[in-house]
């Protein structure tokens, strides 16, 4: 008997015997193929997602610092509209004179604060007597501004010369102190559309120009991507009597509280009116880069808010974006007037 260990080596199959194990077959390469593909694309998919939300964020995070950049600038604008140095005179001290005649036509006569709506700026660099008045032209920016409104504040300077510093216009110009109209310190806010077809929040002021040695009106953009710029006002009609129910239409004849009785348009307001300008109200639609959008949105925006269009048909109180893939936002600010006309 054999042991085993030397009982003969059973042959393996070879190769060809059909015996052996088998690789991956067509149909089996094809679907793993497949599989590869399917998650391949699962994978992209859900890198152009994230990639697609971070410029989302991104974007959202720019247009609310630029926004706040936008709003500062116009707050501190507004803050300066009506401020009157004392100015002496020869029998009663110093008093305010440079406002005390704000009425009558308000574009000519001074006023702390003045509007119109769906406007812009022709003279945007001092020329003639034309831009000392050329605070807007009604119904001028239609098209290439989307019925935005221009924003005028006008106030005294501060210090001689050059002026001190203190008292600047919305680009930073310092302005000295005055008696005269002319010498009134200007900031305008309105929108135009750049040569590169990118709409812009723009800035034309006045102040003063030390290489003329003078006053002198120039324009700066301010913020680019504004889609549209609208702005309401808050009129203090009266002061309601001690026994009012229902103020503003049962007021004392004379006087006014600093209380916003009514909100209006530019063009609601009478240029007698212009004095009662209490608060003015700031909407703007910022509009982000190409593709930061996650999808096409033509849902109509309200600068102001909805519910703050009231019974004014002002046409720029509705914005309906294009179909493109721009985020958009909107913003909106209610600013108090610290410094009232006096007479």
């Amino acid at each position: 008997m054999k042991h085993p260990l030397f009982a003969p080596l059973k042959r393996l199959p070879s190769l060809g015997s059909g015996k052996c194990m088998r690789g991956f077959g067509l149909i089996e390469l094809m679907v793993a193929i497949t599989l590869m593909l399917l998650i391949t694309a699962a994978s992209v998919a859900l890198l152009m997602a994230n990639s697609q939300g971070a410029r989302t964020v991104e974007s959202a995070l720019q247009m609310d610092d630029t926004a706040r950049y936008a709003f500062k600038i116009i707050e501190n604008s507004v803050q300066n509209a009506g401020y009157t140095d004392l100015v002496p005179t020869s029998d009663s001290g110093r008093v305010h004179t440079l406002f005390a005649e704000c009425a009558a036509t308000a574009d000519a006569v001074p006023c702390p604060v003045l509007g119109f709506d769906n406007s812009k700026i022709e003279a945007q660099k001092e020329s003639d007597d034309d831009s000392l008045t050329d605070f807007g032209e009604e119904d001028s920016a239609e098209e290439s501004a989307n019925n935005s409104d221009s924003l005028a504040v006008r106030f005294a300077g501060s210090g001689t010369g050059a002026g001190d510093g203190n008292m600047v216009t919305c680009t930073g110009q310092s302005v000295p102190a005055s008696e005269q109209d002319s010498g009134l310190g200007l900031s305008i806010f309105w929108v135009d559309t750049d040569s590169d077809g990118e709409p812009a929040l723009k800035c034309t002021s006045r102040a003063y120009n030390s290489s003329a040695a003078g006053m002198e009106r120039s324009t700066e953009v301010l913020l680019r991507g504004v889609e549209t710029f609208q702005v309401m006002y808050g009129l203090d009609l009266c002061k309601p009597s001690a026994t009012a129910t229902e103020p503003p239409a049962d007021c004392s004849a004379t006087g006014q509280d600093g209380i916003v009785d009514r909100w209006v348009s530019a063009d609601d307001v009478e240029d007698e009116d212009w004095k009662l300008v209490r608060a003015v109200r700031i909407g703007m639609v910022l509009r982000g880069a190409v593709g930061s959008a996650q999808d096409k949105n033509t849902d109509p925006l309200y600068p102001l808010g909805k519910d703050f269009v009231g019974t004014s048909t002002e046409s720029g109180l509705k914005f309906t974006p294009p179909s493109d893939t721009r985020m958009r936002r909107v913003y909106t600010s209610t600013l108090m007037l610290r410094n009232a006309p006096h007479s």
